[in-house]
């Protein structure tokens, strides 16, 4: 077998996988994984090929077996977190049946088993509550899969590096190298975020997983409310979400109508009052008032 490592993490495009302490199964596997292939660099002994992350389980085979054409190519190893609370330990997984697989399987177990938690051996995917797993039997290379420890409460450390180191060793095994006199030390890897907020369509599939409130109502939005949000613990916020960032706006009230204006009224003009006597003593004086132009008239002819 060639000495090439083909490592998946397992439940990318978008599966969260199974979900404890504060993390999923995808983030803890993408950060075994990251811390894996700094190991195996840093060795330079040996090939590493990561599958892409975002790649789901039917897209990751296919990614395989258009790389790698012979059994022979290389050993592809997924790797999970098992769910049950308060069990513990690692286990690996091989194509029951088939001695081979068995034996390459129980190399990696043995790597896995230097991390010191409990050894739960080395399984046939025969015995798996699916009845077969695809990643082993699809595969065109030899094919394992890697369970690190128990996600679930009470269950076994988070630690990327612990688990790494051990897979690490585990394919130093399966490649009879053997193991470096200066231990490796890979870079400390990235926190992983806590997913806080899970967005599930209405059918119940997951369509976002966020560490941040806020971007998870951006994804509840952008499928027009077509969805469901969920805190840590499972429970739905849809509607406290709703109403803290949608809150009812409400309208104001018209205002009441104004009866209509009357036109104001024109003020009353009484006519004048008539003084009969008053009227007959200017009759009176304007009838003299002719008499006395008459006769300065007639005088000023007499006097010429």
């Amino acid at each position: 077998m060639n000495k090439v490592a083909i490592i998946c993490a397992g439940h990318g495009g978008g599966d969260s996988g199974a979900v404890g302490q504060g993390t999923n199964e995808a983030a803890q596997a993408i950060a075994i994984t990251n811390t894996l292939l700094d190991l195996i660099r840093v060795d330079g002994r040996f090939q590493a090929h990561v599958v892409p992350h975002e790649l789901g389980l039917v897209a990751s085979i296919n990614y395989v077996n258009t790389h790698f054409k012979n059994m022979n190519d290389g050993y592809a190893l997924e790797i999970h977190k098992n769910s049950t609370v308060n069990a513990h330990g690692v286990e690996t997984w091989f194509y029951g049946g088939d001695a081979d697989s068995q034996r390459m399987a129980q190399h990696i177990q043995n790597g896995l088993a230097t991390t010191g938690l409990p050894n739960r051996g080395v399984k046939p995917d025969t015995s798996n509550r699916h009845g077969t797993l695809g990643w082993i039997r699809e595969t065109n290379t030899w094919a394992g899969l890697a369970e690190c420890g128990f996600i679930s409460a009470g269950g076994d450390p988070l630690d990327p590096a612990l688990y790494a180191r051990g897979l690490y060793q585990g394919f130093l095994n399966l490649f009879g190298l053997p193991a470096k006199a200066a231990p490796v030390q890979p870079p400390a890897p990235k926190p992983t975020p806590a997913i806080n907020f899970r967005v599930t369509n209405l059918d119940g599939k997951q369509i976002g997983a966020y560490s941040i409130e806020l971007n998870a109502w951006l994804k509840y939005e952008a499928v027009q409310g077509s969805a469901r949000i969920y805190n840590s613990a499972g429970k739905d916020i849809t509607g406290e979400m709703v109403a803290k960032y949608r809150p009812v706006i409400v309208a104001p009230s018209p205002e009441p109508e104004q009866p209509p204006k009357t036109p104001p009224t024109p003020p009353v003009v009484e006519p004048p009052v008539r003084d009969p006597i008053h009227e007959e003593n200017n009759a009176i004086l304007k009838r003299l008032e002719v008499i006395l132009n008459f006769i300065k008239s007639l005088l000023e002819r007499v006097f010429k």
